[in-house]
């Protein structure tokens, strides 16, 4: 036995290994920590995980290893896999002298820093309901509705832009429009629930919470992960498909009064759905594109693949390709995502500092002057244009506080890529990815929205 190898390791008690569905080849699983955390694990991670209960040492580990493998598996690299995998992942521990414990995820950790607003149980029984929702006869006549209510808003924007009708708010409707889409933002986060609820699969609690400088709604799926891809595609469009749903209410209210807020209202869920769609933020779009590859950790094995085009790196033997196996359009896929994620990031901070080269003092006089408007409102009797002022500073506030947050993460992933030195992969044949534990709608999901 190598020197310093631990005697008889043990895997974590309630570890759940189940079949991963992606685009890999040899097949990868999932192993399902007791702390929420999902793994995706190699089929070799898997043996040896089933091979640790505590009374096999690292050389026998590896003797079962070489007879049920292709190739030979030394004690020396069962050691380096614990040391550098097992045992820093919480997957084991080192026997009597070390009790395996999980370590919470870092998305997990960053979705506990949101406001919980429901649990996992009072939702259950309201998803359960909801979930024939995405029966194939009701989702096909959900579907006619919503086109008709779009085609019908479509046709008076049409008629509003001839006849020259302002499509302007009063502060009023202004914060009764920002208060509907708060509640559409729930609803949507219902659907990704609802989806799993239909698909037979455990969700988790609701919380609020600020992705970079969106107020969003965060839905536990993690277990989606277990899922098919064809029904993980479902929970990443469920959100979008409830969201949506509220277009039909509002085109019959609009036909009932006349009344261009509830155009306006259809107008804003259209460009929250296209919002929940871009696939470069972790927003529903991400989650959708990740699982139509098949290829968790979407974004950092774009890098990765990109780089494989660069000279020298092609006919490298740790090359990502390589080890993945992936299909040739699964990897043409991961290039042109990479491609048109760096395009999108590159465009989006231009215009990001033209914005605040040209409304950034704007903004912040609207928030200074927000005080005397809204006693100047009051004393006039005028409450309502007080406390419509009042939220639009608080919109305006909270949208100058996520553009700072997203300065300082430039700067911080600048410092990042300028104090990296390459690029590498554990090459020992045994491999891990973390995966993301919040809902795939945000940084979130697999899955918040």
């Amino acid at each position: 036995m190598a020197p310093g190898s631990p005697a008889h390791p043990v895997r974590l008690r309630g570890i759940e290994i189940v079949p991963f569905s992606s685009s890999a080849r040899p097949r990868t699983y999932l192993a399902c920590l007791p702390s929420g955390r999902v793994l995706e694990i190699s089929g070799t991670v898997k043996e040896m995980l089933l091979l640790m209960d505590g009374s096999r040492s690292a050389d026998e580990i590896a003797a079962r290893l070489s007879s049920s493998s292709a190739r030979p598996v030394r004690t020396p690299d069962v050691v380096r896999a614990l040391e550098t995998l097992f045992y820093p992942q919480g997957l084991a521990g080192r026997g009597d002298a070390e009790e395996p414990h999980s370590r919470p995820a870092r998305s997990a950790r960053a979705q506990a820093r949101g406001v919980q607003l429901c649990p996992a149980r009072v939702l259950e029984p309201l998803t359960r309901r909801l979930r024939v929702l995405f029966c194939r006869s009701a989702l096909l006549a959900s579907t006619a509705l919503i086109l008709l209510s779009l085609a019908a808003v479509a046709a008076a924007l049409v008629r509003a832009a001839e006849s020259g009708y302002p499509l302007r708010l009063s502060p009023v409707d202004s914060a009764a429009l920002y208060g509907l889409l708060l509640v559409s933002v729930f609803i949507h986060e219902l659907g990704h629930l609802s989806a799993c609820s239909f698909h037979g699969c455990r969700h988790g609690e609701l919380r609020f919470g600020l992705y970079l400088l969106f107020p969003v709604f965060y839905a536990n799926v993690t277990q989606a992960w277990t899922l098919s891809r064809g029904a993980r595609v479902a929970v990443d469009l469920g959100g979008v498909y409830f969201q949506m749903l509220l277009a039909v209410p509002a085109a019959a209210a609009y036909w009932l009064t006349g009344s261009m807020f509830w155009v306006l209202f259809c107008l804003a869920l259209v460009s929250a759905a296209l919002l929940a769609l871009n696939p470069f933020l972790k927003f529903d779009g991400y989650w959708l594109c990740s699982d139509l590859l098949g290829v968790p950790n979407l974004r950092a094995r774009s890098r990765e693949a990109l780089r494989q085009l660069l000279p020298g790196r092609a006919g490298c033997a740790d090359s990502f390709s390589l080890r993945m196996q992936l299909p040739g359009w699964t990897r043409g896929g991961l290039v042109l995502y990479g491609l048109l994620s760096h395009l999108f990031f590159v465009i989006g901070f231009a215009c990001l500092v033209r914005l605040l080269s040209s409304r950034l003092c704007p903004m912040l006089g609207s928030v200074a002057r927000a005080p005397g408007e809204m006693g100047a409102a009051v004393e006039r009797g005028e409450w309502a244009d007080s406390a419509a002022i009042g939220l639009r500073a608080l919109v305006t506030s909270a949208v100058l506080l996520g553009l700072c947050r997203m300065g300082w993460l430039g700067l911080v992933l600048a410092g990042r890529l300028l104090r990296r030195r390459g690029f590498r992969y554990q090459g020992s044949g045994f491999s891990a990815q973390p995966r993301s534990t919040q809902d795939k709608g945000d940084e979130g999901s697999p899955g918040v929205g």
